[in-house]
């Protein structure tokens, strides 16, 4: 099944925040909308990151305090793995697996 199919049942909202936006505010976002990752967006609209669960995990690792304070751009991953509409579900698996990452901005063509 490709892409474009997926997202006609399960949606295509995507949460975004901005590099500035604190990680309190990505948490909330997280808590809120029940997701595990949203992608940062620059200045012209582009992804300039993304922020996962595990990236806020990382961050507190080792030392908590003052994490929810920093900025999405201070723990965000910043090569983001993206795919396409035309990809296919063993596409993704194959993506996913390889990089050991759990989300996958689409990208329209």
């Amino acid at each position: 099944m490709a892409v474009v199919h997926i997202l006609k049942q399960k949606g295509s909202d995507v949460v975004t925040v901005k590099p500035s936006d604190t990680v309190q505010t990505i948490v909330d976002l997280l808590a809120r909308h029940r997701i595990g990752a949203v992608v940062v967006i620059d200045a012209k609209g582009g992804i300039a990151g993304i922020v996962s669960e595990r990236d806020v995990v990382r961050a507190m690792a080792g030392n908590a305090s003052g994490v929810l304070a920093k900025t999405a751009s201070d723990i965000m991953t910043a090569k983001v793995r993206t795919c396409g509409l035309g990809d296919t579900e063993s596409d993704l698996i194959a993506l996913m697996t390889e990089n050991r990452i759990r989300h996958l901005p689409v990208m329209s063509e």
